[in-house]
């Protein structure tokens, strides 16, 4: 990639505001299916992606972000903990 390839990347993060871009290390779009096959709700998943977008976008802008403030605040709904753990404890078992 070279210059010009970064700059029409980092627009495009800055501009897209109808999607999300799944933040690709060790997430891909197979994780998408993983994660719904633990017991992950696509709302969960959503959720922690639009947390990791704000993250790069951010980072772009040269902005500080609260990661450790917004994740507490994604785990404190009892719905995201719950599922995730009885699921992941099911699929051991398995």
């Amino acid at each position: 990639m070279d210059w010009r390839e970064a700059i029409a990347k980092e627009r495009m993060i800055r501009e897209v505001c109808h999607s999300l871009q799944l933040p690709l290390y060790g997430f891909s779009i197979w994780t998408v299916p993983y994660l719904l096959n633990l017991g992950l709700s696509l709302k969960q998943i959503v959720n922690f992606t639009h947390i990791a977008n704000a993250v790069s976008h951010a980072e772009i802008r040269g902005e500080r972000f609260d990661v450790d403030g917004e994740i507490s605040a994604l785990l404190k709904h009892l719905d995201w903990c719950w599922s995730a753990r009885s699921n992941v404890q099911q699929a051991r078992m398995a």
